[in-house]
């Protein structure tokens, strides 16, 4: 699975520092750097690769923009600096992104998109400031007419007391065309309020998805699963029926 030994930036590549970036040209590659900022994507199909981002003051890590897509972000790390917030490691305001062997942490959420493709990445250890929902790969919303959610095979950990590792809220539509598939995840020890996957406004339309994900925490923290079928911690759950209100809480 995912973890720190194969994602974020690989071993031996040399970064040069840079500070933060707008993006304006289609087809604009980004690779080695060190960033002291934010990267936006004001483009189409752009690659940011073997850099790392550390967020500053800033609302987010990386950006791609309303009326973009295609951007990939691949062997990169994103972290804040634990003083300021980064309130997002990867936000897409965009149609499609793709996001992989990505290492985030020390921000308040780590990746919110309502499309693309979230794999082989590692999130864990976000950082709390006063007023925070904290979720770690979350969307708002079902993705844009002809496109699909697809967040597998990840490793995503929520150390906090609140509130989710991965988060379908149903703010700005009905969740649909999702696929959470081959994850390992981790919420809190807390069995009062928060969740490891949380769809909130109800239950999925049938059909339209499908959830599998693995109970992780820790058994001897004597915080056994919420009702989901008998599981126990280390057991694969999930399937093709609807994922329900603060279902799978630890």
């Amino acid at each position: 699975m995912p973890g720190p030994g194969n994602t974020g930036v690989p071993a031996g590549v040399t970064l040069k520092r840079s500070d933060s970036l707008v993006i304006t040209r289609d087809g604009t590659v980004i690779d080695g750097l060190d960033v002291y900022g934010d990267i936006t994507v004001d483009a189409d199909n752009v690659t940011i690769r073997n850099t790392r981002v550390r967020g500053q003051r800033d609302y987010w890590g990386i950006l791609q923009r309303e009326g973009h897509s295609g951007l990939t972000v691949e062997d990169v790390e994103v972290f804040g600096n634990g003083k300021a917030r980064t309130q997002f490691g990867i936000l897409n305001q965009g149609r499609m992104i793709t996001i992989r062997r990505v290492d985030i942490h020390t921000i308040s959420n780590g990746i919110c998109t309502e499309q693309g493709v979230v794999e082989d990445s590692y999130l864990h250890d976000p950082k709390y400031y006063s007023g925070d929902h904290t979720d770690m790969i979350m969307s708002t919303s079902a993705p844009a007419k002809g496109t699909q959610l697809i967040i597998r095979h990840n490793t995503v950990i929520n150390t906090l007391d609140q509130t989710g590792a991965i988060a379908l809220f149903q703010d700005f539509g009905v969740i649909r065309d999702v696929t959470v598939e081959g994850n390992l995840l981790a919420g809190t020890p807390r069995v009062d309020d928060s969740t490891v996957v949380e769809a909130v406004a109800g239950p999925l339309p049938p059909g339209s998805h499908t959830i599998a994900w693995r109970v992780v925490w820790p058994g001897h923290l004597g915080m056994p699963p919420d009702e989901i079928a008998g599981a126990r911690v280390g057991d694969w759950v999930g399937g093709a029926r609807p994922l329900v209100r603060r279902q799978a809480r630890l």
